[in-house]
């Protein structure tokens, strides 16, 4: 058996069957590796018939068909994981509890009716992580919203008024949980829309039709497709007439003919019709794959807008700080003043009269 030596993040062969291998990789530790990524990659290696990761133990579990090109692909790609593996900043974020969200929420409600000793352990024990944020935002990257947070959070904490700390909390909590949910439901959505819709292909060779996995499928080939079948490859026509959708690729609202000598596109559907396609751009390099792959990255890091927005809100953090402070330190004089009038027991009051 041989063994990749190990070294940083180089992988390390631990158990090896004739069609199974287990591999540990160190990096799998990174808080910012994503699996589901790096087993697509891996699915896509012609023969990996099923990926299985174990990120505690830090390895991978790859089943093949035994081809010796197949393991040597595997261990290439798992010594060189692709970055898009790793998790941009932006999306390292974990995914909010519902349940502690929502006992945030009523925490913050029953604040009022619970007794003093433990409202405040209360209010200090959830504030906690917003505060460490704030400071660690602070020594790190300066005046930002977490640090705005922080700020609003320890300013209600300092007065005791454990509510209004504990409400913030929670609205924070439920601010990232519902961002969350949507940012779940479109990666779903489009996931699902952008999930390969052929398993197995049609494919003519050596004056046969025979059925092979769409990763069999190589350049050259002539790939047969029928009515209501989706076009796997992008490639040319050769035989036959049909006519086809690709308003998924190109918005068309019109079905196309085609005819021998025209282009075909990868994700169309033939809606009437039969064709032979010779396979010019097949697996990751057809059109179909270029635009999965363009939406998944516009998934997986911030928009321009996103950004801006961002960094808007950052820029005013400073702004919104002073004024708060300000707006206490205006507000609070009159108040003492105010109340260095009211007079108290043994205080004289207005005409010499004593207060109760």
């Amino acid at each position: 058996m041989h063994l990749v030596t190990e070294s940083g993040f180089k992988p390390r062969i631990v158990h090896e069957l004739p069609r199974r291998i287990r591999i540990r990789n160190a990096g799998f530790h990174d808080p910012a590796f994503d699996p589901v990524y790096l087993e697509a990659v891996l699915q896509n290696i012609p023969g990996v018939l099923h990926v299985r990761f174990n990120l505690k133990t830090a390895s991978v579990v790859v089943d093949y068909d035994g081809d010796a090109c197949c393991r040597e692909g595997v261990l290439r790609c798992i010594e060189a994981i692709p970055e898009e593996a790793y998790r941009p900043l932006s999306a390292r974020e974990s995914t909010p509890d519902p349940v502690g969200t929502g006992a945030k929420g009523v925490i913050a409600f029953l604040t009022p009716v619970i007794p003093k000793p433990l409202r405040a352990l209360l209010g200090w024990g959830m504030s906690l992580p917003v505060l460490i944020e704030g400071v660690e935002t602070l020594l790190t990257r300066g005046v930002k919203v977490e640090v705005l947070d922080a700020a609003a959070v320890g300013f209600s904490l300092g007065r005791k008024d454990y509510f209004t700390a504990n409400s913030i909390v929670a609205l924070l909590a439920l601010g990232e949980y519902l961002e969350q949910l949507s940012e779940d439901k479109t990666t779903g959505l489009l996931k699902n829309l952008l999930r390969p819709q052929v398993e197995t292909v049609w494919v003519e060779r050596d004056g046969r039709e025979i059925t092979v996995g769409l990763g069999d499928v190589v350049i050259g080939d002539r790939v047969v497709c029928g009515a209501g079948e989706m076009i796997p490859v992008d490639g040319l026509v050769l035989e036959g007439e049909a006519s086809v959708n690709q308003s998924s690729i190109t918005g068309e609202s019109v079905p196309v003919h085609l005819k021998p000598e025209d282009e075909v596109l990868s994700g169309s559907v033939i809606e009437e019709g039969r064709l032979k396609i010779e396979a010019r751009q097949v697996g990751g390099e057809t059109g179909m794959a270029r635009i999965s792959r363009f939406l998944e990255n516009s998934l997986r890091f911030k928009s321009k807008s996103q950004k801006q927005s961002d960094e808007l809100a950052d820029r005013l953090v400073p702004t919104t700080l002073a004024l708060g402070l300000g707006l206490y330190l205006v507000y609070r004089r009159p108040q003492r003043r105010a109340v260095e009038r009211i007079p108290g027991p043994g205080r004289a009051g207005p005409g010499g009269h004593r207060g109760f």
